[in-house]
């Protein structure tokens, strides 16, 4: 299996629309962002995606922001057909490469803490409050994980302080 990273700004139309069409089919509409706003997302300069392919097609990926000393993970997502193949553990091993900290949201109640916590992921106990992504979003269900170790509170708070931005927030 191999990995692939590129800035979500050069993928061709087709190709995110499948990214679109793999979201929506494996999270809840509270957890993501309208088409439009993702679409400006897949825009931005500082957006990544890494992804595996299988015969042509997508089958896993990891959508992720490339700030100054943080790496934010927006989304990771698995095909159906291609869950518990080591997939999604290989898409956030290849994160681990660009030497910064990793920062995830996992919704409470999903079981993902577990995967996150196998894949040496820290729970944060720390209040956290994101911003809602569409009108349907409960910003009250979020845990905040890191990888390897928990974040200082000075990297918490430039998390907290980057990802609220404007300019993020489509």
């Amino acid at each position: 299996m191999f990995i692939y990273t590129t800035k979500t700004s050069i993928i061709k139309t087709n190709f995110l629309e499948k990214i679109i069409d793999l979201l929506k089919e494996t999270f809840s509409n509270c957890e993501l962002r309208s088409d439009e706003s993702q679409k400006k997302a897949f825009l931005h300069t500082n957006y990544r995606i890494s992804y595996c392919m299988c015969n042509d097609d997508i089958v896993g990926f990891v959508l992720w922001w490339d700030f100054d000393s943080i790496i934010f993970v927006e989304y990771l997502c698995v095909a159906n057909n291609y869950q518990h193949n080591y997939i999604g553990s290989s898409l956030l091993d290849s994160l681990t490469t660009i030497r910064k900290m990793i920062v995830v949201e996992v919704a409470k109640g999903t079981g993902l803490e577990k995967f996150y916590k196998n894949n040496n992921y820290v729970y944060n106990k720390r209040k956290y409050d994101p911003i809602p992504l569409n009108n349907d979003s409960n910003v009250n269900n979020y845990y905040i994980f890191s990888y390897k170790r928990a974040l200082t509170n000075l990297e918490y708070s430039s998390f907290v302080k980057t990802i609220h931005l404007e300019e993020y927030q489509f």
